[in-house]
């Protein structure tokens, strides 16, 4: 069995599903990271410091964030593949608040961070400073994408999953859903014979 797991660009999608289309939904985010140093640590709010944290503002923005931290020392001796600590966050606006060009990713990581700190004028310090802090080489733009549906199609050896299937919008709880449901329907296929 072949699953397509390659994520909301999907080479096998294209081929397996070509009527699965991904659209525009009118809203474009900013995302982008700072090293976890001790001194991030400490001025991060502790909320984000346990997992992904999502936090409403006025006009339709939200910001999301959540820190990526290993143990120094993982359990068993293993290495993660990747050492990098960090704190990301994202910040979603509707396309006319953040007024950027028709090409959202042709914007520049500080022009980028400089938008979204104009939008957060009243928001807390502390988020205002985590934007502010991020390092503008990781910052992107980009133009939020959803799924159109399509109608029900037969799979023997190849399948789809998460966001190479169901592509969703990153508000919480639109994805997860719909990532449950595919799991399941594979359960059937993916028993031996």
């Amino acid at each position: 069995m072949l699953i397509g797991a390659d994520g909301a660009g999907s080479h096998l999608r294209a081929q397996l599903l070509p009527q699965a289309r991904r659209v525009e939904t009118g809203v474009v985010a900013v995302s982008a990271k700072l090293g976890l140093s001790n001194d991030v640590r400490q001025a991060t709010p502790p909320p984000i410091l346990r997992g992904p944290t999502l936090i409403f503002g006025p006009r339709g923005c939200f910001i999301f964030a959540s820190t990526v931290d290993y143990e120094d020392k993982p359990p068993g001796g293993r290495q993660h593949y990747d050492h990098e600590k960090y704190v990301m966050w994202g910040f979603s606006a509707h396309n006319e608040v953040l007024d950027f060009p028709a090409k959202p990713a042709s914007v520049g990581g500080q022009d980028a961070k400089a938008a979204v700190l104009a939008q957060m004028r009243d928001w807390h310090p502390v988020l205002r400073w985590l934007v502010q802090t991020a390092d503008a080489s990781t910052a992107t733009a980009f133009a939020v994408k959803t799924s159109v549906p399509i109608q029900p199609w037969a799979t023997q050896k190849v399948t789809l999953l998460g966001d190479a299937l169901h592509n969703m919008t990153p508000i919480p709880l639109c994805g997860t859903p719909w990532r449950f449901v595919a799991l399941s329907s594979l359960c059937p296929v993916a028993k031996p014979t």
